[in-house]
């Protein structure tokens, strides 16, 4: 008998319906009758009926969920024998991050794992946040990490950190000498952007429309956040970036931060996987020190 037709009839009788089952096990309604079909043809009998717009068990069906019932549950529980009996925590890691978290905070959490388990390896893919998620979704990776809520189905989200989204020019730019500027002045003058999926760019859009604010600008947009840090110091125009990104070059003196008149941008960094994500030793303790990990070393998220 395959395992997972089993699976697949118990998430229907828990479901009620064959839509319900094909959206909680993330495949399609056809291939779920299809399971159904094959459990009934080797049972010899009837397991499933429709009543009423819902799909509720025979008489034998009954008889047969208590039986599924009891073979999952050792399935379960040998799965968790079987993890347990592996001593080390090795393997790989393929993880996905936008710019942000991809390049200051992703590493640094990767190296300190990989400190407590020197057999695992590990690659981060850096793209925007949309494409970390479809990646994700497509099974193409085991974690990712965004710096926008762009949650979806089957993929479980959670705060991994917060980060700070602030107002950058030249030294030489004419707001560089002011304490400080109006939200209204700000559609006036030349911006310098992330690409659409960013996920920096989207906060600031979504927080800048809430405030009533017009469209910015934009005379260049750039595929990365040092992009646009080097394209503002070059003196192309202003730009909204996370301090991670702009730190080195405030501190340097090749960026002047503006504060902009009742605003205060941040956002949240997340962590992304998929449900099925957790099903082995390795992915279960890299999620559990995912999960305790610090927005910044030596501060809580």
């Amino acid at each position: 008998m395959n395992l997972s037709y089993l699976k697949t009839y118990l998430e229907v009788v828990r479901r009620g319906s064959f839509s319900g089952a094909a959206r909680a096990l993330s495949i399609s309604q056809p291939a779920i009758s299809f399971h159904i079909q094959r459990l009934e043809e080797e049972m010899g009998v009837k397991l499933l009926e429709r009543r009423s717009g819902r799909v509720e068990m025979t008489a034998a069906g009954k008889d047969f969920h208590r039986f599924a019932l009891k073979v999952a549950a050792e399935d379960e529980q040998l799965r968790a024998r079987l993890v347990a009996q592996q001593e080390e925590v090795a393997g790989y890691l393929s993880l996905g991050a936008s710019t942000i978290p991809g390049e200051y905070i992703v590493p640094l959490l990767v190296a300190a794992f990989q400190g407590r388990y020197p057999q695992v390896r590990a690659s981060i893919a850096v793209a925007d946040s949309a494409r970390v998620v479809d990646m994700i979704v497509n099974g193409d990776g085991d974690m990712g990490f965004i710096g926008a809520p762009m949650a979806r189905r089957p993929l479980r989200m959670a705060k991994l950190a917060q980060d700070e989204i602030v107002l950058v020019t030249a030294p030489g730019h004419p707001l560089a000498q002011r304490p400080e500027v109006a939200l209204a002045e700000l559609p006036s003058q030349a911006w310098v952007g992330r690409e659409e999926g960013s996920g920096t760019q989207w906060s600031v859009e979504q927080q800048l429309r809430q405030r009533g604010l017009g469209t910015l600008h934009f005379v260049l947009v750039v595929g990365s956040s040092q992009g646009v840090v080097a394209a503002v110091e070059a003196g192309a125009g202003i730009a909204f970036v996370s301090r991670l990104a702009a730190e080195k070059s405030l501190a340097l003196g090749r960026l002047r931060q503006v504060a902009v008149e009742g605003l205060t941008l941040r956002r949240d960094i997340y962590y992304i996987y998929h449900q099925r994500f957790t099903t082995s030793r390795l992915t279960r303790e890299f999620l559990a020190f995912v999960e305790r990990w610090p927005s910044r070393p030596g501060e809580s998220s």
